[in-house]
């Protein structure tokens, strides 16, 4: 079951979250040697992103030994406005000293499935997991952190509403078309989230609190609502909020 922390506004949520990250960051280098951490655009999580890149809480963080990751990308070159990788650039990457050859975006210069296959064969690789599967992939951790959001309409990373990617279990990474958008999105799978250390889901704002009430509180509808279908195998889960967010809990 989700935990559910609130903080009274943005600027407490994201401080709290960038926190976490460098503490996890911290964790996962003296255990393994490394902290694979993937993130996710929107709104919500640009100021966490910019506290994670300004002291105390980037000296926190031992950049040479983080791999970076993205939960999904809009099918835009790199530069773009609506750039998931646009956001981080911004906002983290060109204010830490994070190894280029350890940042791995989604690439958007290749036809969607065919970056989704490179994505997919990249995480096969980090995860030490089989190159080709025919069974569900759900043996081991994949992510030390990942950090989602949720949409107006329930979506996380880009597996929206009666997707087919909403119990995909055999790639960690794929494309999707998306007709109410018209557009491609590049996007993890419930293969690699639900293997996850750590999931965070962080969610701000008054206009998201319906959803997240119908999300939390109401039945299990995955299909209509994807990020119902994030429950880490073994990892933990929780929901970081603001107090507009989480009024109508």
């Amino acid at each position: 079951m989700a935990e559910v922390q609130t903080y009274a506004d943005l600027e407490s949520l994201s401080q709290a979250t960038a926190e976490l990250v460098a503490a996890h960051c911290a964790q996962a280098i003296s255990e393994r040697g490394r902290f694979l951490l993937a993130i996710s655009g929107g709104r919500s999580p640009r100021r966490t992103y910019e506290l994670m890149a300004r002291p105390p809480v980037s000296g926190m963080i031992d950049w040479s030994h983080v791999h970076l990751f993205w939960a999904d990308e809009r099918y835009v070159p790199h530069d773009h406005r609506e750039s998931n990788y646009r956001l981080a650039q911004e906002t983290l990457l060109l204010n830490v000293p994070l190894p280029p050859g350890q940042v791995h975006p989604f690439a958007t210069d290749v036809e969607p499935k065919r970056a989704a296959e490179q994505y997919d064969r990249l995480l096969r690789e980090t995860f030490n997991a089989p190159q080709e599967s025919l069974r569900p992939l759900n043996n081991g951790s994949t992510f030390d952190f990942l950090l989602l959001g949720m949409g107006d309409d329930g979506h996380t990373a880009s597996i929206f509403p009666d997707s087919g990617l909403v119990f995909e279990d055999r790639c960690y990474a794929a494309a999707e078309f998306v007709p109410k958008l018209d557009s491609w999105r590049l996007t993890l799978t419930p293969a690699a989230i639900n293997n996850s250390r750590q999931i965070v889901v962080l969610v701000s704002g008054k206009d998201k609190a319906e959803q997240v009430k119908r999300v939390l509180e109401g039945p299990r509808l995955p299909e209509q609502l994807p990020i119902q279908n994030i429950c880490p195998r073994e990892g933990r889960l929780v929901w970081m909020l603001d107090a507009a967010a989480s009024s109508k809990l």
